[in-house]
Protein backbone atom coordinates (compact mmCIF):
# COMPACT_ATOMS: atom_id res chain seq x y z
CA UNK A 1 0.00 0.00 0.00
CA UNK A 2 1.61 3.38 -1.12
CA UNK A 3 0.29 5.19 1.78
CA UNK A 4 2.78 2.99 3.98
CA UNK A 5 5.52 4.12 2.57
CA UNK A 6 4.92 7.66 1.11
CA UNK A 7 7.18 10.29 2.87
CA UNK A 8 9.29 13.31 2.45
CA UNK A 9 12.52 12.61 -0.44
CA UNK A 10 15.55 13.31 2.25
CA UNK A 11 18.34 11.15 2.33
CA UNK A 12 18.31 11.21 6.10
CA UNK A 13 14.61 11.02 6.32
CA UNK A 14 12.52 7.84 7.90
CA UNK A 15 9.08 6.26 7.12
CA UNK A 16 7.01 7.92 9.43
CA UNK A 17 2.90 6.97 10.35
CA UNK A 18 0.09 9.65 11.95
CA UNK A 19 0.55 12.87 10.85
CA UNK A 20 3.50 13.07 9.21
CA UNK A 21 2.78 10.12 6.27
CA UNK A 22 -0.57 11.77 6.20
CA UNK A 23 0.40 15.48 5.79
CA UNK A 24 2.78 14.20 2.99
CA UNK A 25 0.87 12.38 1.30
CA UNK A 26 -1.84 14.84 1.23
CA UNK A 27 0.71 17.19 -0.02
CA UNK A 28 2.04 15.12 -3.28
CA UNK A 29 -1.79 14.44 -4.34
CA UNK A 30 -2.88 18.00 -3.85
CA UNK A 31 -0.03 19.70 -5.86
CA UNK A 32 -0.98 22.08 -8.50
CA UNK A 33 -2.17 20.83 -11.77
CA UNK A 34 -0.47 22.31 -14.27
CA UNK A 35 -2.36 24.70 -16.84
CA UNK A 36 -3.95 23.23 -19.66
CA UNK A 37 -2.77 25.31 -22.72
CA UNK A 38 -6.02 24.79 -25.18
CA UNK A 39 -4.47 27.63 -27.46
CA UNK A 40 -0.95 27.46 -27.32
CA UNK A 41 0.44 28.12 -30.18
CA UNK A 42 4.72 27.23 -31.49
CA UNK A 43 5.60 30.83 -31.71
CA UNK A 44 4.84 31.30 -28.28
CA UNK A 45 7.71 28.72 -27.58
CA UNK A 46 11.46 29.48 -27.19
CA UNK A 47 13.51 26.57 -26.96
CA UNK A 48 16.27 25.90 -24.51
CA UNK A 49 17.97 22.42 -25.16
CA UNK A 50 17.52 18.94 -26.07
CA UNK A 51 16.49 16.77 -23.44
CA UNK A 52 16.48 13.38 -25.27
CA UNK A 53 16.29 11.78 -28.56
CA UNK A 54 14.84 8.53 -29.60
CA UNK A 55 14.03 6.76 -32.87
CA UNK A 56 10.16 8.34 -32.87
CA UNK A 57 10.59 11.73 -31.17
CA UNK A 58 12.83 14.15 -29.71
CA UNK A 59 12.26 15.82 -26.18
CA UNK A 60 12.90 19.25 -26.03
CA UNK A 61 12.80 21.75 -23.27
CA UNK A 62 10.88 24.67 -24.34
CA UNK A 63 9.67 27.98 -22.27
CA UNK A 64 6.28 29.67 -22.99
CA UNK A 65 6.63 33.11 -23.31
CA UNK A 66 4.83 35.26 -21.03
CA UNK A 67 3.69 38.65 -21.28
CA UNK A 68 4.93 41.09 -18.76
CA UNK A 69 7.17 38.66 -17.03
CA UNK A 70 11.25 38.16 -17.18
CA UNK A 71 12.43 34.92 -18.97
CA UNK A 72 13.65 33.60 -16.08
CA UNK A 73 10.09 33.49 -15.02
CA UNK A 74 8.76 31.50 -18.09
CA UNK A 75 7.14 27.87 -17.37
CA UNK A 76 9.07 25.32 -18.56
CA UNK A 77 7.77 22.03 -20.59
CA UNK A 78 8.72 18.95 -21.80
CA UNK A 79 7.92 18.73 -25.65
CA UNK A 80 8.07 15.30 -27.32
CA UNK A 81 8.45 16.28 -31.44
CA UNK A 82 7.13 13.45 -33.58
CA UNK A 83 8.46 13.57 -36.87
CA UNK A 84 6.04 13.46 -39.94
CA UNK A 85 7.09 10.24 -41.33
CA UNK A 86 6.83 8.38 -37.71
CA UNK A 87 3.32 10.21 -37.82
CA UNK A 88 2.43 8.60 -41.06
CA UNK A 89 3.57 4.92 -39.68
CA UNK A 90 2.31 4.83 -36.53
CA UNK A 91 -0.63 7.40 -36.65
CA UNK A 92 -2.71 4.68 -34.57
CA UNK A 93 -0.35 4.69 -31.89
CA UNK A 94 0.41 8.13 -31.17
CA UNK A 95 -3.46 8.98 -31.34
CA UNK A 96 -3.79 6.03 -28.48
CA UNK A 97 -0.96 7.89 -26.10
CA UNK A 98 -2.74 11.29 -27.02
CA UNK A 99 -6.16 9.82 -25.79
CA UNK A 100 -4.89 8.08 -22.70
CA UNK A 101 -2.56 10.80 -21.37
CA UNK A 102 -5.65 13.08 -21.71
CA UNK A 103 -7.70 10.42 -19.34
CA UNK A 104 -5.04 10.58 -16.71
CA UNK A 105 -5.02 13.41 -13.98
CA UNK A 106 -3.68 11.83 -11.33
CA UNK A 107 -0.49 13.93 -9.92
CA UNK A 108 2.13 10.97 -10.63
CA UNK A 109 1.47 11.22 -13.70
CA UNK A 110 3.27 13.77 -16.63
CA UNK A 111 -0.03 15.54 -17.48
CA UNK A 112 0.04 16.53 -21.14
CA UNK A 113 -1.55 20.20 -21.22
CA UNK A 114 -1.16 20.93 -24.84
CA UNK A 115 -0.94 18.97 -28.65
CA UNK A 116 -1.28 20.55 -31.87
CA UNK A 117 1.00 20.37 -35.61
CA UNK A 118 3.29 22.20 -37.33
CA UNK A 119 5.07 22.20 -40.20
CA UNK A 120 3.66 18.66 -40.11
CA UNK A 121 5.08 17.76 -37.07
CA UNK A 122 3.41 16.78 -33.70
CA UNK A 123 3.89 18.53 -30.64
CA UNK A 124 2.70 17.15 -27.20
CA UNK A 125 3.54 19.65 -24.86
CA UNK A 126 4.27 17.67 -20.60
CA UNK A 127 4.57 18.59 -17.36
CA UNK A 128 8.73 19.42 -17.09
CA UNK A 129 10.66 17.50 -14.41
CA UNK A 130 13.57 19.68 -13.28
CA UNK A 131 15.57 17.07 -11.80
CA UNK A 132 15.65 14.43 -14.66
CA UNK A 133 15.01 10.66 -14.49
CA UNK A 134 16.08 7.79 -11.66
CA UNK A 135 18.51 6.04 -14.15
CA UNK A 136 20.54 9.90 -14.05
CA UNK A 137 19.97 9.79 -10.54
CA UNK A 138 20.82 5.99 -9.99
CA UNK A 139 24.23 7.04 -11.99
CA UNK A 140 24.74 9.52 -9.46
CA UNK A 141 24.15 7.83 -6.37
CA UNK A 142 26.10 4.73 -7.43
CA UNK A 143 26.37 3.51 -3.30
CA UNK A 144 22.44 3.12 -3.65
CA UNK A 145 19.68 4.62 -2.53
CA UNK A 146 18.88 4.75 1.17
CA UNK A 147 15.91 2.95 2.61
CA UNK A 148 14.13 6.55 2.71
CA UNK A 149 14.73 7.54 -0.63
CA UNK A 150 13.40 3.83 -2.06
CA UNK A 151 10.73 3.92 -0.14
CA UNK A 152 9.28 7.55 -1.15
CA UNK A 153 9.96 6.56 -5.05
CA UNK A 154 8.44 2.93 -4.61
CA UNK A 155 5.69 4.32 -3.06
CA UNK A 156 4.66 7.75 -5.76
CA UNK A 157 5.34 4.86 -8.17
CA UNK A 158 2.75 2.72 -6.94
CA UNK A 159 0.30 5.23 -6.21
CA UNK A 160 0.65 6.45 -10.11
CA UNK A 161 0.18 2.74 -11.37
CA UNK A 162 -2.86 1.68 -9.52
CA UNK A 163 -4.28 5.27 -10.92
CA UNK A 164 -3.54 4.11 -13.99
CA UNK A 165 -5.23 0.11 -13.58
CA UNK A 166 -8.39 1.51 -11.69
CA UNK A 167 -9.03 3.90 -15.10
CA UNK A 168 -8.57 0.10 -16.95
CA UNK A 169 -4.52 0.46 -18.64
CA UNK A 170 -1.77 -1.23 -18.37
CA UNK A 171 1.83 0.93 -18.18
CA UNK A 172 3.36 -1.60 -19.75
CA UNK A 173 7.03 0.25 -20.04
CA UNK A 174 8.47 1.05 -16.45
CA UNK A 175 11.62 1.47 -16.30
CA UNK A 176 14.08 3.82 -14.52
CA UNK A 177 14.05 6.29 -17.48
CA UNK A 178 10.20 6.63 -17.73
CA UNK A 179 10.57 7.53 -13.97
CA UNK A 180 10.96 11.50 -13.84
CA UNK A 181 11.70 13.54 -10.58
CA UNK A 182 10.52 17.45 -10.37
CA UNK A 183 11.60 19.75 -8.65
CA UNK A 184 9.90 19.39 -5.69
CA UNK A 185 11.27 15.56 -5.27
CA UNK A 186 8.02 13.88 -6.21
CA UNK A 187 8.43 11.01 -8.99
CA UNK A 188 5.88 11.05 -12.06
CA UNK A 189 5.27 8.50 -14.77
CA UNK A 190 5.94 9.48 -18.24
CA UNK A 191 6.10 7.81 -21.84
CA UNK A 192 3.10 6.45 -21.98
CA UNK A 193 3.63 4.98 -26.12
CA UNK A 194 3.39 1.59 -24.58
CA UNK A 195 -0.20 2.00 -22.50
CA UNK A 196 -2.60 -0.13 -23.56
CA UNK A 197 -6.24 -0.77 -22.75
CA UNK A 198 -7.20 -3.61 -20.75
CA UNK A 199 -11.23 -2.98 -20.03
CA UNK A 200 -14.19 -2.56 -22.35
CA UNK A 201 -14.51 0.44 -20.63
CA UNK A 202 -11.01 1.55 -21.57
CA UNK A 203 -10.55 0.27 -25.07
CA UNK A 204 -14.01 2.38 -25.80
CA UNK A 205 -12.34 5.87 -24.33
CA UNK A 206 -9.04 5.10 -26.59
CA UNK A 207 -11.28 4.16 -29.65
CA UNK A 208 -13.33 7.56 -29.17
CA UNK A 209 -9.73 9.13 -30.23
CA UNK A 210 -8.88 6.67 -33.09
CA UNK A 211 -8.33 9.87 -35.00
CA UNK A 212 -6.51 12.26 -32.49
CA UNK A 213 -3.73 13.03 -34.36
CA UNK A 214 -5.61 14.18 -37.63
CA UNK A 215 -8.04 15.99 -35.19
CA UNK A 216 -5.31 17.99 -33.93
CA UNK A 217 -5.04 21.96 -34.06
CA UNK A 218 -2.88 23.98 -35.91
CA UNK A 219 0.00 25.51 -33.90
CA UNK A 220 0.69 28.09 -36.57
CA UNK A 221 -0.42 31.68 -36.21
CA UNK A 222 -1.79 31.83 -39.58
CA UNK A 223 -4.53 29.84 -38.86
CA UNK A 224 -5.70 31.53 -35.67
CA UNK A 225 -5.55 35.54 -34.92
CA UNK A 226 -6.51 38.81 -35.92
CA UNK A 227 -9.37 39.75 -38.78
CA UNK A 228 -6.94 39.18 -42.00
CA UNK A 229 -5.55 35.25 -40.09
CA UNK A 230 -1.89 36.30 -40.12
CA UNK A 231 -1.43 37.52 -36.46
CA UNK A 232 -2.24 36.56 -32.98
CA UNK A 233 -5.33 39.28 -31.44
CA UNK A 234 -3.38 39.17 -28.38
CA UNK A 235 -0.64 41.01 -30.98
CA UNK A 236 -2.70 43.40 -32.77
CA UNK A 237 -4.90 44.16 -29.01
CA UNK A 238 -1.92 44.61 -26.99
CA UNK A 239 -1.98 47.46 -25.19
CA UNK A 240 1.08 49.98 -24.63
CA UNK A 241 0.70 51.21 -21.66
CA UNK A 242 1.44 47.38 -20.17
CA UNK A 243 5.16 47.08 -22.33
CA UNK A 244 8.12 47.01 -20.26
CA UNK A 245 10.90 46.94 -22.74
CA UNK A 246 12.86 44.42 -20.48
CA UNK A 247 10.56 41.96 -20.58
CA UNK A 248 9.78 41.55 -24.27
CA UNK A 249 12.74 39.87 -25.88
CA UNK A 250 11.46 36.09 -26.48
CA UNK A 251 7.50 37.53 -26.65
CA UNK A 252 5.48 37.81 -29.38
CA UNK A 253 5.82 41.67 -29.40
CA UNK A 254 9.11 41.47 -30.10
CA UNK A 255 9.18 38.97 -32.89
CA UNK A 256 8.53 40.72 -36.53
CA UNK A 257 5.57 40.92 -38.16
CA UNK A 258 6.68 38.84 -41.20
CA UNK A 259 6.91 35.97 -38.47
CA UNK A 260 3.83 36.01 -37.09
CA UNK A 261 2.33 35.96 -40.41
CA UNK A 262 4.44 32.56 -41.49
CA UNK A 263 6.62 34.88 -44.21
CA UNK A 264 9.95 33.55 -43.13
CA UNK A 265 12.68 35.63 -44.97
CA UNK A 266 14.88 34.18 -47.42
CA UNK A 267 18.65 33.16 -46.18
CA UNK A 268 21.30 34.69 -47.72
CA UNK A 269 25.26 35.46 -47.91
CA UNK A 270 26.73 38.58 -47.57
CA UNK A 271 30.77 39.90 -47.70
CA UNK A 272 32.09 42.07 -44.95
Amino acid sequence: DPLTVIHRFCENCTPHEGPHKEKVWEEALTAPSPTILTNLKFHQMVRAREIGKGAFSTVLLYLVTQKGKARSEWPEYAVKVIHPDVLAKYSQNISREIAILRLMPHPGITRLVSAFMYHSECYLVLEYAANGDMFDYLQAHSSGLSEGVAKRALGEVLAALDSIHQQGFVYVDLKPENIVITSTRHMKLTDFGGARPYTAEAEKEVEKSRHAVQELRSGDWKYEGSNDGSVKAEVDHFDESELDPTKMEGTTIYMAPELLRGQYPRVGRCSS
